[in-house]
């Protein structure tokens, strides 16, 4: 379980870097627009590979149809949209968005299955001797108390 926890907190951190390292590299086209362009791709290219390589069959299959149906909106709207009088900050502000809405969400998931960790593991601990004696200890003497006060 705590494998678990540390690959979980891996990931979340991992994700956030590569949040932060595309924004970067947005912010980086507005300069170099072709050299960061071709960077951010390659980078969200590799990451898009081993996610995809981790799918099942069914998953795999749906995420092949969605992508196809990606590709041809953009090559549709590419059509209808002068691509390159297209504002690039309108471009990189979309793909920030994107990143930040996915850091956001994973950053959720983690957080609530350390939650869930966590309280499993508080469930999990014994209790000790001595606090279950004070317990019973103080139960029978309320009770006493109880009875004493009645007569």
């Amino acid at each position: 379980m705590q494998e678990l926890a540390v690959s979980m907190m891996k990931f979340s951190t991992a994700m956030t870097m590569f949040g932060i390292q595309q924004v970067q590299n947005a912010v980086g086209a507005i300069t170099d627009s072709q050299g960061a362009t071709d960077k951010f791709k390659h980078a969200l290219d590799k990451v898009t590979s081993a996610l995809s390589s981790e799918l099942d069959a069914a998953n795999k299959s749906a995420q092949g149809s969605m992508d196809n149906l990606s590709t041809k909106i953009v090559h549709r709207a590419a059509g209808v949209l002068d691509m390159p009088a297209m504002d690039p900050r309108n471009v990189i502000k979309a793909a920030t968005d994107i990143m930040k809405k996915t850091t956001d969400s994973v950053t959720d998931m983690v957080e609530r299955a350390a939650t869930v960790t966590e309280a499993a593991v508080k469930a999990s601990e014994p209790t000790l001797a001595a606090d279950t004696l004070a317990t019973k200890v103080e139960g029978v003497a309320s009770a006493v108390k109880t009875e004493a006060a009645k007569k």
